[in-house]
């Protein structure tokens, strides 16, 4: 009945840092088949790494629909960065 940073912060892990890594990719047989799409047909692959002072926490692998998939922003130029990337890298 609540989510998995709830439960956390009442065991006293409070996540205070965490990373996403969103990767379009062909769907592998067997995760195409749990999302009812084609071998191949396009996905989103979206890893997340949360830690609670500076050690790991959380990961998870979530795969998504390319035709069900939207990825919003906020942006402000005070903060802004970007960091590339290239495929196949860790």
């Amino acid at each position: 009945h609540s989510g998995l940073y709830a439960e956390l912060k009442r065991a006293g892990i409070v996540i205070d840092a965490a990373t996403e890594r969103v990767t379009a990719l062909a769907a592998p047989r067997h995760i195409a088949e749990h999302l009812s799409v084609p071998a191949g047909a396009p996905v989103f692959s979206i890893e997340r790494r949360a830690a609670s002072l500076g050690r790991g926490a959380e990961w998870r692998e979530t795969f998504v629909r390319g035709d069900r998939f939207v990825l919003e922003s906020p942006w402000d130029p005070r903060s802004a960065y970007v960091t590339a990337s290239t495929v196949g890298s860790p």
